[in-house]
């Protein structure tokens, strides 16, 4: 579908009048202040001086603008299980989480007992950890397109949030908000809109539908570049989790490499691995000489991690 196609996803907040009236006043009194500093631009030799001038001139012009941007992540066949879901690492920034749920998504889940009732249902899964005191900042957003935007309330994918403590929670829509992303040139509606202090931990989302859908769920506020741990079998991302008591191969170990030395630990919490550090930055620890076939042994380089040993 077209609204999956963006690069970038933008978050337009709908505003009153009071705030459109405070907004433009806002815009016009920037633009003002932008071209007394451009004529002082013209006139003024001093080095120093222009570039303080086009450094205020890029706040101005960042400052007035509306709309925040959002990092897309595409919620794949990974995300049907919660277990190797994408993880966001640092969940106060902002991420665009897209599921789509097809046709054959449904088919594929036909039996005799539920073709004549809509108890089959697919679901999408997502996580994103935060600390105490962080702001949990969740969206649930639906695109304006035929498919969606004539579907009952009663029809449209839910939405499950489950804390650090293992408490869940339905995100029960509230609005039906329409707003215009100029990236793609595509109308959204908010859906639902949830702003409060988190637990620390890992929080996780299912979206879950028992129709073709399309669903997008932002997480977070804050427009800095941020990770996020993903499932698989190449290098830099998180192997799947192996199977009880089962032994750690190497290749499977080294997939690591690569991997910001917070996003390793993570990978290895979420496998049951254990994980411990033998070399950063030139200097070695004194370990343990047991061998362990569940445990890992890292070697780290300004934060990023060079080597892995199964041990």
């Amino acid at each position: 579908m077209v609204w999956f196609e963006s690069r970038r996803w933008m978050e337009v907040r709908p505003h009153s009048m009071s705030t459109e009236d405070s907004s433009r006043s806002q815009i016009t009194g920037s633009r003002s202040l932008a071209r007394a500093l451009i004529k002082k631009f013209r006139s003024t030799s001093s080095s120093f001086h222009l570039a303080f001038i086009l450094v205020t001139l890029l706040g101005l012009l960042l400052s007035s603008s509306p709309a925040s941007a959002h990092q897309p992540v595409t919620l794949g066949s990974d995300a049907k299980r919660a277990s190797t879901s994408p993880v966001l690492i640092d969940g106060t920034i902002s991420f665009a989480n897209y599921a789509s749920f097809t046709k054959a998504e449904f088919k594929a889940k036909e039996t005799k007992e539920t073709k004549k009732s809509s108890s089959a249902f697919a679901s999408r899964f997502l996580r994103f950890q935060l600390k105490t005191g962080d702001q949990l900042a969740l969206q649930y957003l639906i695109p304006d397109t035929p498919q969606m935007s004539q579907m009952k309330k009663s029809a449209l994918p839910r939405v499950f949030l489950t804390s650090p403590t293992g408490e869940r929670e339905r995100i029960a829509i509230k609005e039906r908000t329409s707003f215009f992303e100029p990236y793609s040139k595509t109308n959204y509606f908010y859906l639902s809109r949830l702003n409060r202090t988190a637990e620390a931990g890992t929080y996780s989302v299912e979206v879950r539908s028992n129709r073709p859908a399309s669903v997008v769920i932002a997480i977070g506020s804050s427009e800095v570049p941020g990770d996020v741990l993903e499932f698989g079998s190449s290098e830099g991302q998180c192997p799947k989790p192996i199977q009880e008591q089962a032994a750690i191969q190497d290749d499977v170990a080294r997939q690591l490499v690569g991997m910001k030395e917070e996003v390793a630990k993570l990978c290895a919490d979420l496998n049951d691995w254990g994980y411990r550090v033998g070399e950063r930055d030139g200097e070695f620890f004194a370990l343990t000489r047991d061998y362990r076939i569940d445990r890992i042994t890292v070697s780290i380089t300004k934060g990023i991690i060079t080597d892995v040993q199964v041990g």
